[in-house]
């Protein structure tokens, strides 16, 4: 340093805290690339918990601030924001070279004030600007029967209050009679190692979870509890967005063979950070262990591959928005807008509502059209679903084929199973 200050005038401007705090954040994202490490002062106030933020969860990507989810039924759900977008400003800061302590700074703020966020899709060379409302968001678990005995499940943020939502949600479509469980984890962030154990504690009983890898140390695995677990077939879907508890979860139920994981790869981030206090204004994030599948499959940095990979088929920009509406109040269990759900005042079954001018003799064949599932042009890529289903969300049968696809697995291997018994 002092040979940079003797060669470089400038240097000797810049106060000894922040060149080290440069010097050891360069250090930091060699090793972590993830971002989850850094050094911080806290001489400004500012803090990255707490204070409401948009709902958006962002990792650096090679250096690179990256949007990894945006939480459904957050404000920012209902902008154009998607999982994958480069995050470049927050307000009219710069955010590209800054740590996940800054970002997150420049992210928080007043509950119901505004942030102007621009970002970037590279796939289709797209700019995105909005202001997105500041939310303290709580987990929240959504469950609703779909038809043909099919439950669907699904949690924002899989911390201790998400697991024990999701765990009565379930018990809930039990007694609705429900034998096919579709558990949505798309963009589901946040919680421990311990809530992922207990979420898979609802489905499995005394079986492998995780293996901690902490240090030169040799991994700990870490077992479900032993319960009266739920049996019911089950088939998970994830994406780009879904990160921490969330991956251990879903790669716990995979390596056990308990579900079908179905969608994109999900982003790795199973790792336990550790706060250090290295002297009154300087601290120091960590990662100090990361987490491997129970056959011992690395789940940081590589994320969770899927059984079945289906890229999702989502519109863009007002078709994007108007979907996330429908798909919202689909999991909330309401009709598909404001108007039907006046219309159809007093029907309970909002999920077996025909759609306006939709007869029996118009319904979709059973099969799935022939044709590429990743197409996002005028919609020849559509998979079709069994009769009744999502009957009433247009927009949700369309384009979220995914889900559509989870829920005709249920479907195929009950008719299997059910023919099976017959020949028996």
């Amino acid at each position: 340093l002092k040979s940079i200050e003797n060669r470089f005038p400038q240097a000797s401007k810049l106060s000894p805290e922040r060149v080290s705090h440069a010097a050891i954040n360069g250090i930091l994202k060699e090793i972590d690339p993830s971002g989850s490490s850094y050094i911080y002062s806290a001489k400004g106030g500012s803090s990255n918990t707490g204070a409401p933020k948009p709902g958006i969860s962002v990792q650096l990507v090679e250096g690179v601030p990256t949007i990894v989810s945006v939480l459904p039924h957050s404000d920012a759900f209902l902008h154009e924001f998607a999982p994958g977008d480069i995050l470049l400003k927050v307000g009219k800061a710069t955010v590209v070279g800054k740590t996940i302590h800054d970002i997150y700074s420049l992210l928080a703020g007043d509950a119901g004030s505004t942030v102007s966020l621009t970002g970037y899709r590279k796939s289709v060379n797209l700019f995105i600007e909005a202001d997105v409302k500041r939310q303290t968001i709580a987990s929240s678990a959504y469950g609703r029967d779909v038809g043909r005995n099919t439950g669907y499940l699904q949690v924002n943020i899989l911390d201790s209050a998400g697991v024990k939502q999701l765990r009565a949600k379930l018990a809930e479509l039990e007694e609705k009679g429900s034998n096919g469980i579709v558990l949505d984890l798309r963009s589901t962030t946040g919680g421990t190692v311990e809530d992922a154990i207990a979420a898979a504690g609802i489905f499995l009983s005394e079986a492998p979870v995780v293996n901690v890898k902490e240090a030169a140390e040799a991994p700990t695995a870490k077992f479900a509890p032993r319960s009266a677990h739920v049996t019911l077939p089950l088939v998970v879907i994830c994406d780009y967005g879904t990160n921490g508890a969330a991956e251990v979860l879903a790669s716990a139920l995979q390596d056990d063979k308990r579900a079908v994981i179905i969608g994109a790869k999900s982003f790795g981030l199973a790792s336990a950070q550790t706060a250090v206090n290295l002297d009154a204004d300087n601290f120091l994030n960590l990662t100090t262990a990361y987490y491997l599948s129970p056959r011992g499959r690395e789940i940081w940095g590589q994320g969770v591959q899927p059984d079945i990979a289906l890229a999702a088929n989502l519109p863009a920009s007002a078709a994007l928005v108007a979907y996330r509406k429908e798909f919202n109040r689909f999991c909330q269990g309401l009709s598909a807008t404001e108007e039907s759900q006046e219309a159809s005042e007093g029907t309970t079954d909002t999920a077996s509502a025909e759609e306006p001018g939709e007869s029996e003799e118009d319904e979709e064949p059973d099969e799935e059209e022939d044709n590429n599932p990743h197409d996002d042009g005028d919609g020849d890529g559509e998979l079709k679903t069994s009769d009744g289903i999502l009957d009433g969300y247009k927009l949700v049968k369309k384009h979220d084929i995914q889900l559509v696809r989870a829920i005709n697995i249920l479907i195929s291997a009950r008719i299997f199973f059910e023919y099976g018994q017959q020949q028996r």
